[in-house]
């Protein structure tokens, strides 16, 4: 039996989004889990994000699926400010961040690869016309800080 509905967001047949929560929620991330996620980033240089940010399953297709979600690594404490947006993403999504620097960004699928990477200063606008519809992480980094975000995309 398939768990796949569609190549459309959400992608899944809702008993497969049930089951899958159910399991993000009752198997919490083990250490040998993030040993093997750090150890397939060094030979593949991709990641998964479910075992960086285990919280994302519910942002992606759980209860908080409605909010946005992004993370600062600097911390709360940290003043800086980091925006995605639009979302949903038509053709561009616009990164700020309010302290000028040189920054790197890598825009993954859901499942950790690596779709498209490039640089920016501050504020950039990155194309996003090559990517099919669905939802996507952008991983932004700068300085010795990362930054992450969901989109979702939708050409009209």
């Amino acid at each position: 039996m398939s768990m796949l509905s569609s190549g459309n967001y959400p992608v899944f047949k809702t008993w497969a989004v049930n089951l899958l929560l159910k399991w993000s929620s009752q198997d919490p991330v083990s250490e040998k889990e993030i040993v093997r996620n750090n150890a397939v980033y060094a030979l593949q240089h991709n990641r998964n994000p479910f075992i960086d940010h285990p919280e994302i399953a519910e942002f992606i297709w759980g209860s908080r699926k409605a909010e946005e979600w992004s993370i600062d690594v600097g911390g709360p404490q940290s003043n800086e400010t980091f925006t995605v947006q639009p979302n949903p993403v038509l053709r561009e999504l616009k990164v700020k961040i309010n302290k000028p620097q040189l920054s790197t960004y890598l825009i993954q699928s859901l499942n950790g690869i690596n779709l498209k990477a490039g640089k920016f200063s501050s504020e950039g606008t990155l194309t996003v016309d090559e990517l099919s519809n669905g939802m996507y992480i952008i991983v932004v980094y700068t300085g010795t800080k990362r930054k992450v975000a969901k989109f979702v995309l939708q050409h009209p």
